[in-house]
């Protein structure tokens, strides 16, 4: 009977006794039958709903533990994707021509057969060095500086150069108003090579702490052969570049210095890159500013200043118009304190492990 009623195997001994021939063994009365039926029937139902109950309870319990797996799903998934990611930087070592490194102030570097540097391909722009002009007027005791730093900023930022013009006043020209139109991509001028190594060393510190640069690699000024490598050497043709012609002539100029015949569309500075790409893809090597050199790779602003001697400039400015400064060979030497409305500078970053190494941020003057 329980296999075709779906009850308890207790129903076939009850049906059974109640089939007994031996009426001593038979099952004694119809409500006997009845009882033992009613009770078995009573304990099958009250088992059902236990079990169905058990099922639903763990049915709920099952489906919050889902809810809750979700749900902890998604906060684990929410706060991975909120986590900041590390900033994987480009590798200076795959820097080629066609595709330049770039660093934290959008300057483009590429690199210069015959060196083991990359170069800057601009001079730097005011866009560049503003920011390190400016956080070293706001921060004097910031990490990368010496120690004695208020009179180097302080006669940075107030240095004047001063033009004589033909009917003998003066004209004031200073980094901040020069006297003519200037935007943040003309470069940076009346710099001395103090405050480029102080740029260079400025821009390294700020790059090694956020990981852009390993401990081994710094900015600097290029040497002089580095410098003449980028230019195709000592001895190539001239190319077109921003230098004195006619042009200079308008507004202040003094009279005793001399122009070349071939006009260029700007009097005074021009934006980096207004002329054609030179060699290796660099620009304005042959003209706009006069570029500072460093023999010493390991000097560092704070140096003594008769080291500075090992620093020149190279390279014709707006305001030349000799010929020899047409030669890449020009040398200007003069003390790193020199500022000059023609000086500027172009960085280059020393990437490889065999590089000289950078002085410590802590170095005194």
């Amino acid at each position: 009977v329980s296999q075709f009623t779906g009850l308890p195997s207790r129903i076939d001994s009850i049906v059974a006794r109640a089939l007994e021939a031996d009426p001593a063994r038979r099952t004694a009365s119809v409500e006997e039958l009845h009882t033992q039926s009613m009770r078995l029937w009573k304990d099958h139902a009250a088992g059902a709903l236990r079990t169905r109950k058990t099922r639903r309870v763990l049915g709920i319990a099952a489906g919050i533990a889902l809810l809750a797996a979700f749900a902890a799903g998604g906060a684990w998934w929410q706060h991975e994707r909120m986590k900041p990611r590390p900033v994987i930087f480009t590798a200076p070592s795959q820097a080629t021509r066609e595709k330049p490194w770039e660093n934290s102030l959008g300057m483009k570097f590429v690199p210069v057969p015959g060196t083991k540097v990359l170069f800057s391909i601009y001079e730097a722009r005011r866009r560049d060095v503003d920011p390190c002009l400016q956080e070293t007027m706001e921060k004097l005791d910031i990490p990368w500086l010496d120690n004695d730093t208020t009179k180097r900023i302080e006669n940075r930022r107030r240095s004047v150069m001063n033009f004589r013009t033909d009917d003998g006043s003066w004209t004031n020209v200073s980094y901040e108003e020069p006297g003519w139109p200037v935007t943040p991509d003309h470069p940076a001028f009346c710099i001395s090579s103090a405050d480029a190594l102080l740029f260079c060393r400025w821009l390294t510190w700020r790059e090694q702490r956020e990981g852009r640069l390993a401990r081994h690699q710094h900015y600097r000024l290029p040497t002089t052969q580095e410098w003449l490598a980028a230019c195709g050497g000592a001895d190539a043709a001239p190319r077109p570049g921003n230098v004195a012609g006619p042009e200079a002539k308008e507004g202040a100029w003094p009279a005793d210095l001399p122009v070349f015949d071939t006009p260029d569309p700007f009097p005074r500075s021009a934006p980096v890159g207004s002329f054609p790409v030179e060699t290796h893809g660099l620009y304005d090597l042959s003209g706009n500013v006069a570029e500072w050199v460093n023999d010493d790779p390991a000097m560092h602003w704070g140096s003594d200043s008769s080291a500075r001697w090992k620093i020149s400039l190279r390279g014709p400015g707006f305001h030349d118009g000799t010929p020899a400064s047409l030669s890449y060979s020009y040398d200007r030497r003069m003390p790193g304190t020199k500022r000059l409305p023609v000086s500027g500078f172009r960085v280059v970053l020393a990437w490889q492990a065999d590089s000289p190494a950078e002085p410590s941020a802590r170095t005194s003057p």
